[in-house]
């Protein structure tokens, strides 16, 4: 591309804070790297991530997630698409996460990486029921996890687990 480095940067920024468009957004996060097509860069994905999550976009969960798996995308956009779904993610996205999760437990390198292989994994806990609870738990004891992520991985709950002491809390209230 000819957009020149420092209007390039302000422009992912000034994406990143938009509140409106998501039509539009989800439109751009379907583009992918394709040279054959003469598509030589992916889209925004990690502004189109931060915009989407804070509007709450449901419907972005999906093409993040198959963002999460595709090599052309940044680490910094990865970790920004992994952010964002972990909020916004359904069950449908499942798929998508363990692939992720599985190639990227073991061999995250970096900062960027390591959150988002996290952020999965909250993701994962959150959607995935049982068998998602099982492989966080897993990753968490297996020493060929990375050691960041392993750590980070020992101090996650399921979020049923996270709400088990209000619920106690309600149900001795209303005895």
């Amino acid at each position: 591309t000819d957009t020149p480095p420092a209007l390039y940067e302000d422009a992912r920024k000034l994406l990143a804070e938009r509140r409106s468009g998501a039509d539009f957004m989800l439109q751009a996060l379907e583009r992918e790297y394709d040279f054959l097509d003469d598509v030589l860069l992916p889209p925004p994905v990690g502004p189109l991530a931060d915009a989407l999550a804070a509007m709450k976009e449901q419907r972005a969960a999906g093409p993040l997630a198959h963002h999460l798996n595709d090599p052309s995308d940044t680490p910094d956009d990865i970790k920004r698409a992994a952010k964002a779904v972990e909020t916004l993610a359904s069950a449908e996205q499942f798929s998508d996460l363990k692939i992720f999760f599985a190639l990227y437990r073991a061999t995250a390198s970096d900062d960027d990486i390591i959150a988002a292989v996290v952020s999965v994994a909250k993701a994962m806990l959150r959607v995935g029921g049982k068998e998602g609870e099982a492989l966080v738990a897993e990753a968490a004891k297996d020493p060929l996890t990375n050691s960041e992520v392993q750590e980070a991985l020992q101090g996650l709950k399921p979020p049923a687990a996270e709400k088990k002491p209000e619920e106690f809390a309600k149900k001795t209230a209303s005895k």
